[in-house]
């Protein structure tokens, strides 16, 4: 049997397998929630709420190399709850909502890391 969905907050809670009003009770009170299939996995759905950057959408599936960006402008906590409660009951139709952007993979002292593709490019060439 799968383990059930994980969200785990900012402020440190984890909710095992949340449920829809869960999920749009307690993302708006968070500036990072990340959902996934269980503690140690390597597939989730993750958003940010940056200060200097407003919303941002994330998702990875399974590699590095399968680390993405929503590039939509203006996302809204609405539109990030809802994603959750998608992903959250295995309804993968969250992923045609966004406009997705493939994470470059570097690597970093003998590590391959997962990096959005403006940081790969400065990291590359740093006096540019």
């Amino acid at each position: 049997m799968p383990e059930p969905m994980q969200l785990q907050l900012e402020s440190g809670s984890t909710i095992l397998g949340p449920s829809d009003e869960e999920i749009a009770r307690v993302l708006p009170l968070e500036k990072f929630a990340i959902i996934s299939d269980g503690p140690d996995s390597s597939n989730y759905l993750q958003f940010v709420n940056s200060a200097r950057k407003g919303l941002q959408l994330e998702y990875r599936s399974g590699s590095e190399d399968s680390h993405f960006s929503a590039t939509n402008a203006g996302i809204t906590i609405e539109q990030i709850i809802l994603a959750f409660q998608k992903y959250a009951c295995g309804d993968a139709s969250w992923r045609s909502d966004f406009t997705w952007q493939n994470w470059e993979v570097i690597e970093i002292r003998g590590e391959k890391t997962a990096v959005p593709p403006e940081w790969g490019a400065r990291l590359r060439n740093p006096k540019s």
